[in-house]
């Protein structure tokens, strides 16, 4: 009730976020919703339809700092013996999405950010879906005269499931439809850091083999990466040449509203 009159939720409460923030609508498209306004009417999958979750509120504010998270063919992300070529229709309902192929080198085949190393909990995410090639290994490496622990986990496209997952680090799956899958790795960073943290998407063969010979066609599909400070994957936060912050959503609600 709003002064003794019934009333929803949304309507009674009052909503502020310094930013726009994304969503996922009632088709399962990745939306926008502008600075202020609350994203109600989030879906999520639940494998067989798209469910109203109601309001997505996120208390905490995040910051994407991967300067390009589509423009995967930008000079910033480094292409390891991988080629990139056109993708298919992307979760926001764009063609934004690209495939990365493994070239013809017996070696392994990924792409790369180099980011500025920090100290904390990191969780990197990025959708993902299938083509000719079925998984995608998340592994985050230090490049710098003092190298850290590998940690990475693989991601199997089709079976929906994990494995190889680096001690004290997490690997999720969140399914998007459409054969779209949101993959994500939450790891630590700790002591002194020297260098870079790279943030490295890697495919395998079919058999899971890291060092494969390509064909320069067969791949998979990616869009959207994220790397945040935090424990577990936020909502997607796209970037366009600097890294970008998503505010954290205020609710109150009105005494005259309780």
């Amino acid at each position: 009730f709003a002064d003794r009159v019934p009333t929803t939720f949304a309507n009674a409460i009052t909503h502020t976020r310094a930013s726009t923030a994304t969503y996922v609508d009632a088709d399962g498209v990745l939306q926008t919703a502008a600075t202020n306004v609350p994203r109600v009417g989030h879906h999520v999958w639940n494998g067989s339809a798209w469910v109203n979750e109601g309001l997505l509120h996120e208390s905490e504010a995040r910051t994407n700092v991967l300067p390009y998270s589509e423009d995967f063919a930008n000079a910033e992300w480094e292409k390891a013996d991988s080629v990139l070529a056109a993708g298919i229709v992307a979760p926001d309902g764009t063609t934004n999405s690209k495939k990365l192929i493994a070239n013809t080198q017996n070696v392994e085949h990924r792409i790369e950010d180099n980011l500025t190393p920090a100290t904390g909990t990191f969780t990197d995410s990025v959708f993902v879906k299938a083509g000719e090639l079925k998984n995608l290994v998340i592994r985050p490496v230090h490049v710098g005269a003092t190298e850290g622990p590998t940690q990475q986990a693989t991601f199997d496209l089709i079976v929906k499931s994990t494995s190889g997952v680096s001690e004290n680090c997490v690997a999720q799956i969140q399914d998007f439809g459409n054969g779209w899958l949101r993959c994500s790795f939450t790891f630590s960073i700790s002591g002194t850091i020297t260098g870079s943290y790279q943030f490295r998407l890697q495919v395998t063969d079919n058999a899971n083999n890291f060092v494969f010979v390509g064909d320069n066609t067969s791949g998979l599909y990616l869009f959207g990466a994220q790397r945040e400070v935090g424990p577990t994957p936020s909502s997607y936060i796209p970037t366009a040449g600097v890294a970008q912050t998503r505010a954290a959503d205020v609710l109150t609600i009105p005494a005259a509203n309780l």
